[in-house]
This record gives structure tokens, sequence and C-alpha cells, in this order.
């Protein structure tokens, strides 16, 4: 590491640190990344505004590309809500910045999802590859299965 980067090593902490990834994550569209980011932030201050904002964040632009999606109908639109949705689904088995709790920003972006038609479709062979995962996950112990298995599943399949 640089002399420079060692200085900036010491005068940001953690948590801010954290914050800058979860800032640079969501400009780049990569939302389990930046959700990861979030858990460790909500983790050292679950009230942290910067955390809650950024949570916030993705869900609008998870909501907005369900919306472009339905709007315009194109392939394109499609790729793209599909890779958001395989995205969410790995932030719900590693994340608990991800679930759709009560209150939470993420249950807008989860129910958005939910409600876009994808489901309908039939699925990629990544969809298929995680959908098969997460069933062998949940027969290996009998279906009992931490929630975030379960929703992540029901994000999933076919409705």
């Amino acid at each position: 590491m640089s002399l420079l980067g060692q200085t900036l090593s010491a005068v940001f902490s953690p948590i801010q640190r954290a914050k800058r990834k979860a800032f640079k994550h969501l400009q780049a569209g990569q939302f389990t990344d930046a959700i990861l980011s979030c858990d460790r932030i909500l983790k050292a201050d679950p009230q942290d505004r910067f955390g809650l904002s950024v949570l916030a964040d993705v869900a609008d632009a998870v909501t907005a590309a369900v919306e472009r999606y339905k709007r315009e109908l194109s392939s394109e639109q499609e790729h793209r809500l599909r890779t958001i949705r395989l995205d969410y689904a790995e932030s719900l088995l590693r994340s608990e910045s991800a679930l759709p709790l009560a209150g939470s920003p993420m249950t807008k972006a989860y129910n958005a999802l939910m409600g876009s038609g994808l489901r309908d479709l039939d699925h990629s062979p990544k969809e298929t590859a995680a959908l098969n995962a997460l069933r062998n996950q949940m027969v290996a112990v009998d279906f009992a299965v931490d929630e975030s298995v379960v929703l992540a599943a029901m994000l999933l399949c076919s409705g």
C-alpha cells in the first residue's frame, strides 16, 4: 500500500470507509455490495442516516428499474431487471439490511420485484441455478431455513 493509502486508512474509520464504499457501489449499480456496506454501517449504528439513506436509494433504483421495464417491455430492460433481481436475491442471503422487514427501505424494493411480472417468465440459466441451489438448501434441512432463504426463493420462483 502506498504512503497516501496508508495515510488515508489511518484517517478514515472503518465506518467512514464503509460509507464511501456504499456510495461508490450505489453509484455503480452494484446493489449487493452497497447493501453489504450498509450492513456494516447499520451494525455499528442501526439509526445511521447515511446507511438508511443508501438503502432507500437502492430501493428507489430497484423500483425505478421495475417501472422502466413495465413501461418499455424491452429485452434490455428485462435483462437489467433480471440482473437486479438475482443481485437482490443474493443480498437477501448475505445481508440483514436487505430483508424486507416492516419499516425497512428494502420492503419497497422487494414488493416492486415481486410485482414486476418477471416470475411469470421462463427462467434464465443463472436464475435456474440460483433457484435450484436454494431448493437444495431448503430440502437438505427439511425446510427449516432462515427467512432470507424463503424470501429469496419466493422472489425467483414462478408464480
